[in-house]
């Protein structure tokens, strides 16, 4: 048996060792003495969040926050500004610390809840085609055991279709779970969202990123990332995918009927950030 010495001893050691100030996280929070975040991964999911975020951890400048995806700003802001910072470590200003919870971007809620909690954090927001995005976030609910339609069956749970006319339903009005889980194809109407967000927040505290981009150059694309977050180059050449699916390709006749829902937003999403995606 460890004598209890040794424990106290060790117990002291780690606390004040730790970046994350265990315990007493709450209340270093309260005093002030952890630094809010200095960035934000706000989506999309299934567009490269976590191998974004896995990246990132790899400078030697960056420390996690105690988990990746917080949601505070979506479905824990009740909990209080103390219990979010208390996710962070204590870090001097040559230290970056954050988080990535790829759903901030679609809560109508979040957008002002992080303009005025958070003043001075980057904002990043990965954008993938939104069918790929849908299907791919499909077929994760599928292998979690959420989901037991067909992607034909989720997709008329989700919308109304009467000639030619997409009108979506009011998932929420069931409850977050399903909201969160089940709004596929509106978690693709990028354009909807970031209006929103660039009303509450500057947009220079904004980077826009193509997930395809991310996916096959990350080499070209994560240095952006770096200079946007002001840090040096890390050299990291290996990236590695994280958090990847495996499933059967959509058919085109879904695709087709989806490139012909989303093209309006897509054209309007490429003039509104001068961005050319490419998407088909």
């Amino acid at each position: 048996m460890i004598p209890r010495w040794v424990w106290a001893r060790w117990r002291i050691m780690y606390t004040l060792r730790t970046p994350y100030l265990r315990p007493g996280r709450l209340i270093a929070a309260s005093s002030g003495r952890i630094r809010p975040p200095d960035f934000l991964i706000i989506g999309t999911e299934r567009g490269g969040t976590t191998s974004l975020y896995q990246y990132l951890m790899r400078n030697v400048t960056m420390v996690p926050a105690l988990r990746k995806e917080i949601h505070f700003f979506d479905q824990h802001y009740y909990k209080g500004r103390s219990w979010y910072l208390a996710h962070f470590p204590v870090r001097n200003d040559d230290v970056l610390s954050g988080e990535a919870s790829p759903h901030y971007y679609f809560f109508p809620e979040a957008a002002p809840r992080v303009a005025e909690t958070l003043p001075n954090a980057k904002l990043i927001m990965l954008l993938r085609n939104p069918i790929d995005r849908a299907y791919s976030h499909y077929q994760h609910e599928v292998a979690m055991g959420y989901e037991k339609l067909s992607f034909e069956g989720a997709i008329n749970r989700e919308f109304t279709v009467t000639d030619g006319v997409w009108k979506p339903k009011d998932l929420r009005a069931k409850g977050i779970s399903e909201y969160v889980h089940f709004s596929y194809l509106s978690k693709g109407l990028y354009i909807t969202y970031l209006k929103r967000w660039m009303e509450a927040v500057e947009r220079d505290r904004f980077l826009i990123l193509n997930s395809e981009r991310l996916f096959n150059e990350p080499g070209k694309v994560f240095p952006q990332v770096l200079s946007f977050l002001g840090l040096p180059s890390n050299g990291l050449t290996s990236f590695g995918t994280f958090n990847e699916g495996q499933y059967e390709q959509l058919d085109e006749k879904t695709r087709a009927r989806l490139l012909a829902f989303y093209a309006p937003y897509n054209e309007e999403l490429s003039r509104f950030l001068d961005m050319d995606f490419e998407w088909a």
